[in-house]
């Protein structure tokens, strides 16, 4: 990893991964308890339409860098710019690293002004390509995204992404450039193919869920799905699954402290309402991030085992 594909990387998202949640959260920007230090009144903001933070204790601020070498050295480690980028590549752990596009909440249309102006089959070249790279089927992906074309009304000019709708009727955005969300942030709801389903499948992202049917080989579940896009619309979810009478809840959240968190979460709240049973599958793709970086991981393998097609 270079600096900037570090500079590349959400920091709200870096964050969360190392376990930090902010106290106080706005459309643009977040209030967190310093990750440098102990402290009861918290401190350190992150804006996220820049992507930097400043330590109001410190008097310091900068990018993701300057975070990594800062945190570094509040645990008495070593912290140099190298040892920065080799410590925000373990934390991300080769996550696929899109440029930083701040999410777009509702309030912010008007500064943002991205706009869906066209939603067509998934065709084009550079967006299945971007599927390939990340080992996902077209047959697969066309069953669920949509190909849109997105606007920009403050430049006028166009792009095209792969679209996920989501229950509050926007849309999870992206391609080998971009991760976004468009309209108002929400979760994305699917039904199963079985009408007498039991269960329901919660996944964190639209590449997750897509993977685990590409590692069981069919096209849709028989129980229903539902897919946070951000783990932070987990209490979204819940009245999907206490207002339908599954008797099983399986989760397929990342192998970080985020994950880790979260399923802790979702088994409290399983505790409060048995007999509903909590089956998390995070051990199935253990050494890996997530659904989608073991399936790129064991794809890439075989192509370069001798003899592989």
């Amino acid at each position: 990893m270079n600096i900037e594909e570090a500079k590349a990387i959400p920091m709200a998202e870096f964050l969360e991964k190392l376990g930090y949640i902010p106290e106080k959260n706005y459309p643009n920007k977040a209030l967190y308890k310093s990750p440098f230090r102990i402290e009861k009144t918290a401190s350190f903001w992150l804006c996220r339409v820049k992507n930097a933070w400043y330590d109001h204790g410190i008097e310091k601020g900068g990018g993701i860098l300057q975070f990594a070498i800062g945190y570094l050295k509040s645990q008495n480690v070593d912290h140099s710019a190298g040892d920065a980028l080799r410590f925000i590549n373990l934390i991300w752990k080769n996550a696929t690293i899109t440029p930083f596009v701040a999410e777009i909440q509702p309030d912010e249309q008007e500064k943002y002004k991205l706009k869906i102006e066209i939603v067509s089959t998934l065709k084009h070249s550079a967006l299945l390509n971007y599927l390939l790279d990340r080992c996902i089927p077209k047959e697969f992906a066309k069953k669920y995204f949509k190909e849109v074309q997105v606007r920009n009304t403050n430049t006028g000019k166009f792009f095209k992404a792969i679209g996920l709708k989501n229950e509050a009727g926007g849309y999870e955005i992206r391609n080998k450039l971009l991760k976004a969300s468009v309209g108002e942030k929400d979760i994305s709801f699917i039904r199963g193919s079985d009408e007498n389903r039991t269960k329901i499948h919660v996944f964190e992202g639209m590449m997750d869920f897509i993977s685990i049917l590409v590692f069981s080989d069919t096209t849709q579940f028989e129980d229903d799905v539902i897919i946070l896009n951000s783990l932070s619309r987990l209490k979204k979810a819940i009245p999907y699954i206490t207002n339908y009478t599954y008797q099983e809840v399986h989760s397929w959240f990342d192998n970080d402290n985020s994950g880790a968190r979260h399923r802790e979460i979702l088994n409290d709240f399983i505790a409060d309402n048995r007999p509903l049973k909590h089956i998390s599958h995070h051990k199935e793709y253990e050494g890996h991030k997530d659904p989608n970086d073991k399936l790129v991981s064991e794809k890439k393998t075989a192509i370069k085992k001798p003899g592989a097609e």
